[in-house]
């Protein structure tokens, strides 16, 4: 579940349709954005924006209204899944994930969003305020812990004979001379 302008403020391309609104309701018809993989595996050769799909146990089903640029959930080196997305104004849920694009520190506004989201609404926590750059760190962080612990001997060599200095050459690319 995603609401209005989750693909502008994750920066997933739209390519073709539309992206929800405030309008997409549970008064309004039931309408799915899917990416590109869902539509070439469902639809192949086909247009996806106007098809229809059941979702879980809904009694109608949900026309597709955008299809978005595929991307990287589960991890980053993951193959790219099937996946629709759901206005959660249609589909309302007890937990939501807040995300909001900022041009400071993303820390820096965190307890300005804290304030605001208790201003609506007393009993909301908020919790695991993280940057995206902290959440994408921490999905390559034991890739490249492993690749340090199985490349890193492979990475040093000594100096020529007679040579003083011994050098590796580590994972972000600068040199440390011992």
């Amino acid at each position: 579940m995603v609401g209005a302008g989750y693909a502008a403020t994750m920066r997933i391309p739209l390519k073709r349709g539309r992206e929800f609104t405030d309008h997409d309701d549970v008064a309004a018809p039931r309408v799915v954005m899917v990416n590109e993989t869902l539509a070439r595996r469902y639809w192949p050769g086909e247009e996806a924006i106007g098809k229809h799909i059941l979702i879980g146990r809904q009694p109608a089903p949900a026309e597709v209204v955008g299809v978005l640029g595929d991307v990287r959930n589960i991890s980053l080196s993951s193959d790219v899944r099937p996946e629709f997305f759901v206005p959660w104004k249609q589909l309302p849920w007890a937990g939501i994930q807040l995300i909001i694009r900022t041009k400071v520190d993303p820390y820096s506004v965190a307890s300005a969003v804290r304030v605001r989201v208790l201003a609506i609404d007393p009993d909301q926590p908020v919790t695991r305020v993280r940057s995206m750059q902290d959440i994408i760190g921490e999905g390559i962080a034991q890739p490249r812990f492993t690749t340090f612990l199985l490349g890193g001997p492979g990475c040093c060599r000594a100096a020529p004979r007679g040579g003083r200095h011994l050098w590796c050459h580590r994972l972000h690319g600068d040199r440390a001379h011992a």
